[in-house]
């Protein structure tokens, strides 16, 4: 599932890509190791709704990515 999830990221996301390989690898990479975290987060939690989620934390994630860099 993991690498399902990588692959469909790269495929879309790659069009519109302009860094090197290796960056959109690192992209694609955390975006399956988020989803795959936060599906089983729900499903240890009973909790129905991802998309609901990640709404709420995804702003607080790239703000906190932000401010790393």
């Amino acid at each position: 599932m993991a690498s399902y999830l990588k692959e469909a990221f790269h495929k879309v996301y790659l069009p519109k890509f302009q860094g090197t390989p290796e960056q959109l690898d690192f992209i694609s990479s955390t975006y399956s190791s988020l989803i795959m975290s936060s599906i089983k987060w729900c499903l240890n939690h009973h909790y129905d709704s991802i998309k609901e989620l990640l709404a709420i934390f995804m702003p607080h994630l790239l703000n906190a990515f932000h401010e790393l860099s």
